[in-house]
């Protein structure tokens, strides 16, 4: 039952894409991006009743994030988002990895 109800947790988006930048730009970047990853079952969903801004370093950091893991398949929820045009270039070079929701 506990192990059921971590699978359903969802993290705040703000801390999230703060967790992701202090991950991006540790000394044990690769292990720690990973991780953080990994902890989230390779899913980064920034979805809100509010809507979210990503700015282009937010979408830089994430692409640095997606770029570090191996896996392919990331889901990545930006619905309900305003994301900046030169934050959408940013995610590009992950555009073959993303699994977008």
């Amino acid at each position: 039952m506990i192990y059921w109800m971590c699978l359903h947790i969802r993290i705040d988006q703000k801390l999230l894409i703060n967790l992701i930048h202090t991950s991006v730009v540790s000394m044990n970047q690769k292990e720690e991006t990973v991780s953080l990853l990994r902890a989230l079952q390779y899913k980064l969903d920034f979805s809100s009743q509010d809507e979210i801004y990503l700015s282009t370093a937010d979408c830089r950091a994430i692409s640095r994030a997606i770029i570090c893991c191996s896996v392919s398949d990331i889901e990545l929820t930006i619905r309900d988002c305003q994301v900046e045009e030169s934050g959408v270039e940013e995610l590009f070079p992950v555009m073959h990895k993303v699994v977008f929701r």
